[in-house]
């Protein structure tokens, strides 16, 4: 069953495309790729002026990054939806043309929205709880953001995430101790 969706998802290239159609009834805006051509962006600006919602959708390595971020800060009101590496990979590639259907519902179902950087989190206290220089940080760190379906990243992106998302550190041990 095709399942509709009302938002625009911007996705990298016409393979995801073509992937999510065979199971989504949406609008898809593609950026070619690592690059994210003016004209591209200035549709999808246009087009959240309308008042209709922007889903950003893009491969979860450094390019797809760099992606989410020009449109996250020309677009402030856009929603994230993020894959984990581990489930959208297919012969040493990686990318939303690589998930499966169930990946990809799921964070579709999973949808981030970013508000202004608050202070909620410091980086001292991601020392404290472990996220950062300890032994299992990268894994704690890989835990913690699947459970808040967030998308991989550096340490110091997991930090400003948690802080556009209004998360603390009491809300982090509970997730963690869940």
């Amino acid at each position: 069953m095709i399942k509709k969706v009302k938002q625009v998802i911007v996705v990298e290239g016409k393979h995801d495309i073509d992937l999510l159609s065979s199971f989504l009834d949406a609008d898809f805006i593609k950026t070619d790729g690592t690059s994210l051509p003016k004209e591209t962006l200035d549709m999808l600006k246009e087009i959240a002026s309308s008042g209709r919602e922007i889903i950003v959708l893009t491969d979860p390595d450094a390019p797809g990054e760099r992606i989410r971020k020009l449109i996250q800060t020309s677009i402030p009101t856009s929603k994230h939806a993020f894959i984990s590496p581990r489930n959208s990979r297919k012969n040493n590639k990686v990318g939303v043309e690589h998930a499966d259907k169930k990946t990809i519902l799921e964070a579709l179902e999973n949808i981030i929205e970013f508000k202004e950087v608050q202070n909620t989190i410091t980086i001292q206290e991601l020392y404290e709880l472990g996220l950062i220089g300890a032994k299992e940080a990268k894994a704690k760190r890989i835990c913690l953001e699947e459970k808040i379906h967030l998308g991989h990243g550096s340490a110091k992106t997991l930090l400003k995430r948690l802080n556009m998302l209004g998360i603390n550190k009491e809300k982090i041990k509970e997730l963690l101790n869940s």
